[in-house]
């Protein structure tokens, strides 16, 4: 095999040193086994479970706090026309009285 010069590069002394290309760069905790990393996922599915669960519940709060809304505001709905009958009427009888007092 024949070796170019771009295989190589210069150093500070002069001599040429040869360029090495990992393809396979070494793993970050080389210690760790095959049962570490399996434990690793489990959790990680674990905790996607568990995300999964925390996002059901607030999908369903904001399905409640809707309906919760909703509700209010046919209740002031409801409440506002009471209270415009209560003052029509009060008004009135204020003024059927007013009359038959003359």
């Amino acid at each position: 095999m024949d070796l170019n010069d771009n295989c190589f590069s210069n150093s500070t002394d002069g001599q040429k040193s040869l360029r090495v290309h990992l393809i396979n760069p070494p793993i970050n905790e080389p210690w760790r086994t095959k049962g570490d990393y399996i434990e690793d996922r489990e959790v990680f599915i674990q905790l996607q479970k568990q995300a999964i669960e925390a996002h059901v519940r607030s999908v369903e709060a904001h399905e409640i706090l809707k309906k919760t809304y909703r509700n209010q505001t046919i209740s002031l709905a409801i409440i506002t026309l009471t209270l415009v009958a209560t003052i029509v009427a009060t008004t009135t009888g204020v003024i059927e009285f007013v009359i038959s007092q003359k």
